[in-house]
């Protein structure tokens, strides 16, 4: 086939609009290779954290049962906050392009205003549809995950299990 008359014009974003603030449109990065390699190194420290809370788990299940439950509970509280402040985060930067539609405080609307000082339910929006993008591109792409020893997929991912009903990092 001759390729020489063909272009391909590949856009690496994606545009929405916000259901939850009508009138306000908000650009993400597609999950390409090269997004996923630095979601992947960003998302390292938070990974090696939920390494140690495995570890941590196990050593409560050997307690007696009121202290296992006691500390399974502090535990759980340590996986919220790691996923609620590295990784859900980690994926909106990554993922965030531009807003336009919404200004914050009278400043234009950026990745660190929307996560610190925008409506919370848009912000949730745009993580549940980058993930959402993110998970579609693997299915498209056929790709599986490794073999892993690690209690957290590989793509450090659940399956509808997390908050918010969609799929979010795995915190087990």
């Amino acid at each position: 086939m001759d390729y020489s008359s063909t272009t391909l014009d590949y856009s690496s974003t994606y545009t929405i609009d916000s259901k939850e603030c009508p009138g306000v449109k908000v650009t993400l990065r597609k999950m390409t290779e090269g997004v996923s390699i630095a979601l992947q190194r960003s998302l390292a420290p938070a990974m090696e954290k939920l390494a140690q809370i495995h570890e941590d788990v196990e050593d409560a299940k050997a307690m007696g049962e009121a202290e296992s439950l006691k500390r399974l509970l502090e535990i759980g509280e340590r996986q919220g906050m790691i996923l609620r402040g590295d990784i859900n985060p980690a994926w909106f930067r990554q993922g965030f392009v531009s807003c336009e539609g919404l200004t914050i405080d009278g400043k234009a609307a950026t990745a660190e205003l929307i996560l610190n000082a925008g409506p919370r339910e848009l912000y949730r929006e745009i993580l549940d549809a980058i993930q959402d993008e993110a998970n579609a591109t693997k299915k498209i792409a056929g790709e599986s995950a490794q073999p892993s020893t690690s209690p957290v997929p590989a793509d450090g991912l659940t399956s509808g299990s997390g908050a918010g009903g969609a799929d979010v990092p795995a915190t087990t």
